[in-house]
């Protein structure tokens, strides 16, 4: 799982939170690194437009949204 987020952002500290929290393991992307150009473009280029971004096994979450990510993750 891969979660592409930036600093000072609120929901992307809560959804990494949860995560810890439920023992699931994940990759963090910083936008705000100087690094991440390639990561910034393909937020850009997939059309994003709020942080954070969860992708994982073909399947993409945009915003902070737990009931959905539950969903994805447990087929609730």
């Amino acid at each position: 799982m891969k979660i592409i987020t930036k600093d000072n952002c609120k929901y992307c500290k809560l959804v990494k939170e949860y995560l810890d929290s439920k023992d699931i393991d994940y990759v963090c992307v910083n936008l705000s690194e100087k690094e991440n150009r390639k990561a910034r473009e393909h937020y850009r280029k997939c059309g994003y437009t709020l942080l954070p971004v969860i992708e994982n096994d073909g399947w993409s979450l945009e915003g902070y949204n737990l009931k959905l990510l539950e969903e994805y993750l447990y087929g609730k």
